[in-house]
């Protein structure tokens, strides 16, 4: 392929096409030795930076996904070290990278996210039980609120996964003896 531009100070950790073209881009930025924030870049089509901002509170923020949204905002999947109950959270931006509000839905550790067809979001993690990790699963809507009937851990000892339509509300659980894969 061909380079269409290159930017040495436009760096980022996790990024996104945008629908106008541009970039969107998340990273971390140390602000002193023990305060480290979250840092979201968004560029035109050229490299240009439209915006450049800080998020976070005190303490140590790093961001794991982003992405542009169905409404043109931006979703960003962060874990925050301010809550003592409270780690992994989703930041939603509108295109000029206003907060428009932040959620936080879980202890854990962040890995990825994806918004769905009802513009809710997905997001997978892991939580420490003590001796081990398991996998975390959280489904949301739009507005980040995680319904109380969705299971968030999935025990990954036993091989069981847990899928949740939310049209219908209900779970689905599908957990492997051996090879095949049973539905209850």
């Amino acid at each position: 392929g061909y380079t269409l531009w290159s930017k040495p100070e436009v760096l980022g950790s996790y990024y996104s096409k945008c629908s106008d073209g541009g970039l969107i881009m998340t990273s971390g930025f140390l602000v002193t030795t023990d305060n480290y924030d979250i840092r979201v870049i968004k560029t035109d089509n050229l490299g240009v930076i439209q915006w450049d901002r800080l998020y976070g509170c005190s303490g140590y923020d790093h961001s794991y996904d982003i992405t542009q949204t169905l409404d043109s905002g931006f979703m960003v999947l962060v874990q925050k070290s301010c809550n003592p109950l409270y780690s992994l959270y989703l930041m939603k931006l509108n295109f000029y990278g206003d907060t428009l509000w932040s959620k936080a839905l879980s202890l854990g550790y962040p890995i990825s996210f994806q918004q769905t067809q009802d513009s809710g979001f997905i997001l997978t993690g892991s939580i420490n039980n003590g001796n081990d990790y398991d996998i975390l699963l959280i489904k949301t809507d739009s507005l980040g609120n995680s319904p109380a009937f969705i299971p968030e851990i999935i025990k990954k000892d036993f091989g069981i996964i847990s899928l949740v339509n939310p049209v219908r509300q209900q779970l689905e659980i599908i957990y492997k003896l051996n090879n095949p894969v049973q539905k209850i």
